[in-house]
Protein backbone atom coordinates (compact mmCIF):
# COMPACT_ATOMS: atom_id res chain seq x y z
CA UNK A 1 0.00 0.00 0.00
CA UNK A 2 2.85 2.41 0.80
CA UNK A 3 4.35 1.91 -2.66
CA UNK A 4 0.99 2.71 -4.23
CA UNK A 5 0.77 5.93 -2.20
CA UNK A 6 4.34 6.90 -3.18
CA UNK A 7 3.70 6.20 -6.86
CA UNK A 8 0.48 8.21 -6.82
CA UNK A 9 2.15 11.13 -5.03
CA UNK A 10 5.06 11.14 -7.48
CA UNK A 11 2.97 10.83 -10.63
CA UNK A 12 -0.34 12.47 -9.73
CA UNK A 13 0.64 14.74 -6.84
CA UNK A 14 -2.05 13.29 -4.58
CA UNK A 15 -3.28 10.04 -3.04
CA UNK A 16 -6.36 8.82 -1.19
CA UNK A 17 -5.55 6.75 1.90
CA UNK A 18 -8.50 4.71 3.16
CA UNK A 19 -9.21 4.26 6.88
CA UNK A 20 -6.06 6.07 7.99
CA UNK A 21 -7.48 7.84 11.05
CA UNK A 22 -8.98 6.44 14.23
CA UNK A 23 -12.66 7.45 14.24
CA UNK A 24 -12.48 8.28 17.95
CA UNK A 25 -10.21 11.24 17.10
CA UNK A 26 -12.78 12.57 14.66
CA UNK A 27 -15.63 12.08 17.13
CA UNK A 28 -13.68 14.12 19.68
CA UNK A 29 -13.30 16.99 17.20
CA UNK A 30 -16.99 16.92 16.29
CA UNK A 31 -17.96 16.97 19.98
CA UNK A 32 -15.78 20.03 20.60
CA UNK A 33 -17.11 21.77 17.48
CA UNK A 34 -20.66 21.19 18.71
CA UNK A 35 -19.88 22.72 22.12
CA UNK A 36 -18.26 25.80 20.56
CA UNK A 37 -21.18 26.26 18.18
CA UNK A 38 -23.66 26.05 21.07
CA UNK A 39 -21.61 28.52 23.14
CA UNK A 40 -21.71 31.09 20.34
CA UNK A 41 -25.37 30.43 19.60
CA UNK A 42 -26.50 30.76 23.21
CA UNK A 43 -24.50 33.96 23.72
CA UNK A 44 -25.45 35.72 20.47
CA UNK A 45 -28.74 34.17 19.28
CA UNK A 46 -30.77 32.35 21.94
CA UNK A 47 -30.08 30.40 25.12
CA UNK A 48 -33.53 28.78 25.24
CA UNK A 49 -33.06 25.82 22.89
CA UNK A 50 -30.60 24.56 20.31
CA UNK A 51 -31.67 23.79 16.74
CA UNK A 52 -29.60 21.32 14.69
CA UNK A 53 -25.94 22.31 14.37
CA UNK A 54 -26.32 23.17 10.71
CA UNK A 55 -29.08 25.66 11.51
CA UNK A 56 -27.10 27.18 14.40
CA UNK A 57 -24.16 27.92 12.09
CA UNK A 58 -26.46 29.34 9.42
CA UNK A 59 -28.10 31.66 11.94
CA UNK A 60 -24.72 32.78 13.32
CA UNK A 61 -23.56 33.66 9.79
CA UNK A 62 -26.82 35.51 9.09
CA UNK A 63 -26.46 37.56 12.25
CA UNK A 64 -22.87 38.49 11.48
CA UNK A 65 -20.50 36.75 9.02
CA UNK A 66 -17.54 38.01 11.08
CA UNK A 67 -18.95 36.24 14.13
CA UNK A 68 -19.17 33.06 12.06
CA UNK A 69 -15.52 33.40 10.99
CA UNK A 70 -14.47 33.97 14.60
CA UNK A 71 -16.26 30.75 15.49
CA UNK A 72 -14.18 28.90 12.89
CA UNK A 73 -11.02 30.56 14.19
CA UNK A 74 -11.79 29.36 17.72
CA UNK A 75 -12.36 25.85 16.41
CA UNK A 76 -8.94 25.88 14.74
CA UNK A 77 -7.31 26.38 18.16
CA UNK A 78 -8.75 23.13 19.55
CA UNK A 79 -6.35 20.52 20.87
CA UNK A 80 -8.65 17.87 19.43
CA UNK A 81 -8.00 19.27 15.94
CA UNK A 82 -4.27 19.52 16.61
CA UNK A 83 -4.34 15.87 17.72
CA UNK A 84 -5.31 14.90 14.17
CA UNK A 85 -2.05 16.37 12.88
CA UNK A 86 0.01 14.56 15.50
CA UNK A 87 -1.79 11.22 15.10
CA UNK A 88 0.82 8.44 14.80
CA UNK A 89 -0.75 7.26 11.53
CA UNK A 90 -0.13 10.68 9.93
CA UNK A 91 3.33 11.17 11.43
CA UNK A 92 4.43 7.69 10.34
CA UNK A 93 3.09 8.20 6.82
CA UNK A 94 4.87 11.57 6.51
CA UNK A 95 8.14 9.96 7.59
CA UNK A 96 7.62 7.09 5.16
CA UNK A 97 7.18 9.69 2.41
CA UNK A 98 10.53 11.31 3.23
CA UNK A 99 9.82 13.93 5.89
CA UNK A 100 12.57 13.37 8.48
CA UNK A 101 11.46 15.74 11.25
CA UNK A 102 7.79 16.70 10.75
CA UNK A 103 6.60 20.16 11.75
CA UNK A 104 3.43 22.17 11.31
CA UNK A 105 4.24 25.25 9.16
CA UNK A 106 0.81 26.70 9.89
CA UNK A 107 -1.99 25.96 12.34
CA UNK A 108 -4.70 23.50 11.22
CA UNK A 109 -7.48 24.88 9.04
CA UNK A 110 -11.13 24.09 9.69
CA UNK A 111 -12.91 23.94 6.33
CA UNK A 112 -16.69 24.28 6.14
CA UNK A 113 -19.18 24.85 3.36
CA UNK A 114 -22.93 25.36 3.27
CA UNK A 115 -24.72 27.19 0.48
CA UNK A 116 -26.69 29.48 2.83
CA UNK A 117 -23.53 30.41 4.77
CA UNK A 118 -21.68 30.97 1.50
CA UNK A 119 -24.29 33.54 0.44
CA UNK A 120 -23.79 35.49 3.68
CA UNK A 121 -20.00 35.47 3.30
CA UNK A 122 -20.17 36.53 -0.33
CA UNK A 123 -22.62 39.33 0.50
CA UNK A 124 -20.06 40.80 2.90
CA UNK A 125 -17.21 40.37 0.37
CA UNK A 126 -15.54 37.47 2.21
CA UNK A 127 -14.39 34.53 0.12
CA UNK A 128 -16.88 31.66 0.35
CA UNK A 129 -14.76 28.98 -1.31
CA UNK A 130 -11.07 28.56 -2.06
CA UNK A 131 -9.97 29.57 -5.56
CA UNK A 132 -7.46 27.75 -7.76
CA UNK A 133 -4.17 27.82 -5.83
CA UNK A 134 -1.11 26.04 -4.48
CA UNK A 135 -0.48 25.88 -0.73
CA UNK A 136 3.30 26.32 -0.80
CA UNK A 137 3.45 30.13 -1.39
CA UNK A 138 1.65 30.70 1.92
CA UNK A 139 3.98 28.34 3.80
CA UNK A 140 7.58 28.83 2.59
CA UNK A 141 8.26 25.41 4.08
CA UNK A 142 10.20 22.42 2.77
CA UNK A 143 9.64 21.50 -0.87
CA UNK A 144 8.25 18.09 0.14
CA UNK A 145 5.53 19.60 2.35
CA UNK A 146 2.41 17.42 2.51
CA UNK A 147 -1.19 18.57 2.82
CA UNK A 148 -3.64 16.28 4.59
CA UNK A 149 -7.31 17.04 3.86
CA UNK A 150 -9.33 15.17 6.48
CA UNK A 151 -13.13 14.94 6.08
CA UNK A 152 -15.16 15.00 9.29
CA UNK A 153 -18.32 14.28 7.31
CA UNK A 154 -18.83 11.88 4.40
CA UNK A 155 -17.84 13.31 1.03
CA UNK A 156 -20.21 12.23 -1.75
CA UNK A 157 -20.80 13.38 -5.33
CA UNK A 158 -23.29 15.92 -3.94
CA UNK A 159 -20.86 17.35 -1.35
CA UNK A 160 -18.54 20.31 -1.74
CA UNK A 161 -14.98 18.98 -1.81
CA UNK A 162 -11.42 19.43 -3.00
CA UNK A 163 -10.81 19.32 -6.75
CA UNK A 164 -7.19 18.77 -7.82
CA UNK A 165 -5.30 18.81 -11.10
CA UNK A 166 -3.36 15.52 -11.31
CA UNK A 167 0.33 16.00 -12.07
CA UNK A 168 0.20 19.79 -11.58
CA UNK A 169 2.87 19.57 -8.86
CA UNK A 170 5.42 18.81 -11.58
CA UNK A 171 5.09 22.40 -12.88
CA UNK A 172 6.68 23.72 -9.69
CA UNK A 173 5.69 27.10 -8.29
CA UNK A 174 3.21 28.86 -10.58
CA UNK A 175 2.66 32.58 -10.93
CA UNK A 176 0.01 33.84 -8.51
CA UNK A 177 -1.87 37.06 -7.78
CA UNK A 178 -3.64 38.51 -4.76
CA UNK A 179 -7.14 37.35 -3.86
CA UNK A 180 -9.51 37.74 -0.89
CA UNK A 181 -8.48 34.19 0.05
CA UNK A 182 -4.82 35.26 -0.01
CA UNK A 183 -3.66 34.27 -3.48
CA UNK A 184 -4.85 32.49 -6.61
CA UNK A 185 -3.23 31.17 -9.79
CA UNK A 186 -2.62 33.91 -12.35
CA UNK A 187 -4.58 33.74 -15.63
CA UNK A 188 -1.28 33.44 -17.54
CA UNK A 189 -0.84 29.95 -16.10
CA UNK A 190 -4.34 28.70 -16.90
CA UNK A 191 -3.37 27.14 -20.24
CA UNK A 192 -1.45 24.34 -18.49
CA UNK A 193 -4.19 23.64 -15.95
CA UNK A 194 -7.00 21.23 -16.80
CA UNK A 195 -8.54 17.83 -16.03
CA UNK A 196 -9.69 18.17 -12.44
CA UNK A 197 -10.41 15.19 -10.20
CA UNK A 198 -12.45 15.42 -6.99
CA UNK A 199 -12.14 12.27 -4.81
CA UNK A 200 -15.05 10.95 -2.76
CA UNK A 201 -14.16 10.09 0.83
CA UNK A 202 -15.55 8.33 3.88
CA UNK A 203 -14.94 9.52 7.42
CA UNK A 204 -11.56 8.09 8.44
CA UNK A 205 -10.13 8.45 4.93
CA UNK A 206 -7.51 11.08 4.18
CA UNK A 207 -6.72 12.94 0.96
CA UNK A 208 -3.00 13.74 0.84
CA UNK A 209 -1.33 15.96 -1.75
CA UNK A 210 1.79 17.96 -2.47
CA UNK A 211 1.90 21.62 -1.42
CA UNK A 212 2.57 22.32 -5.12
CA UNK A 213 -0.53 20.47 -6.38
CA UNK A 214 -3.04 22.94 -7.81
CA UNK A 215 -6.48 22.63 -6.24
CA UNK A 216 -9.69 24.49 -5.41
CA UNK A 217 -13.12 23.99 -3.83
CA UNK A 218 -15.63 22.21 -6.04
CA UNK A 219 -19.30 23.05 -5.43
CA UNK A 220 -21.71 20.60 -7.13
CA UNK A 221 -25.04 21.85 -8.44
CA UNK A 222 -27.90 21.59 -5.93
CA UNK A 223 -25.43 21.15 -3.08
CA UNK A 224 -27.14 21.63 0.28
CA UNK A 225 -25.06 19.57 2.69
CA UNK A 226 -23.00 21.00 5.53
CA UNK A 227 -19.42 19.83 5.06
CA UNK A 228 -16.67 19.78 7.70
CA UNK A 229 -13.02 19.01 7.01
CA UNK A 230 -9.65 19.76 8.57
CA UNK A 231 -6.52 20.75 6.66
CA UNK A 232 -3.18 19.70 8.17
CA UNK A 233 0.27 20.46 6.74
CA UNK A 234 3.41 18.46 7.48
CA UNK A 235 6.78 19.94 6.48
CA UNK A 236 10.37 18.80 7.06
CA UNK A 237 12.21 20.91 9.63
CA UNK A 238 15.65 19.69 8.54
CA UNK A 239 15.15 19.94 4.76
CA UNK A 240 18.18 21.64 3.22
CA UNK A 241 16.18 24.37 1.46
CA UNK A 242 14.34 25.21 4.69
CA UNK A 243 17.53 25.37 6.76
CA UNK A 244 19.27 27.50 4.11
CA UNK A 245 16.39 30.01 4.24
CA UNK A 246 16.87 30.40 7.99
CA UNK A 247 13.86 28.25 8.95
CA UNK A 248 11.32 31.03 8.19
CA UNK A 249 7.73 31.31 9.38
CA UNK A 250 5.19 32.72 6.96
CA UNK A 251 2.86 34.09 9.62
CA UNK A 252 3.51 36.67 12.33
CA UNK A 253 2.01 36.48 15.82
CA UNK A 254 0.73 39.87 16.98
CA UNK A 255 -0.32 40.30 20.61
CA UNK A 256 -3.55 42.19 21.24
CA UNK A 257 -2.38 44.54 24.00
CA UNK A 258 -5.70 46.41 24.07
CA UNK A 259 -7.49 43.27 25.22
CA UNK A 260 -4.94 42.78 28.02
CA UNK A 261 -5.30 46.37 29.22
CA UNK A 262 -9.11 46.21 29.45
CA UNK A 263 -9.16 43.04 31.54
CA UNK A 264 -10.35 43.82 35.06
CA UNK A 265 -8.37 42.38 37.97
CA UNK A 266 -11.53 41.33 39.83
CA UNK A 267 -12.45 39.11 36.85
CA UNK A 268 -9.19 37.19 37.21
CA UNK A 269 -9.48 36.90 41.00
CA UNK A 270 -12.64 34.80 40.64
CA UNK A 271 -10.75 31.94 38.96
CA UNK A 272 -10.61 28.67 40.91
CA UNK A 273 -8.91 25.49 39.74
Amino acid sequence: MLEEIKNSMNEQGYAVVKNLLDLSLIKSVLSDVDMITKAQYSHHISDKEYPPQEEMLVQISQKDPTLYLKTLSAIEMLWSINSLGSAPSLINLSKALGIKVPNSPVRPAFHTYHNKIAKELKREKFFEKTPLHQDWPALRSSFNTLVYWIPLTRITSKTSRVALIPGSHKNGLLKAKEHAFGHTIDEDEMNILQDFTAPLLDVGDVLIFSAFTVHKTLIPKNNSDLRFAVGIRHADTVAEEFVNEGMPRSYKIVMDMERSRTLKSNEVSKIRF
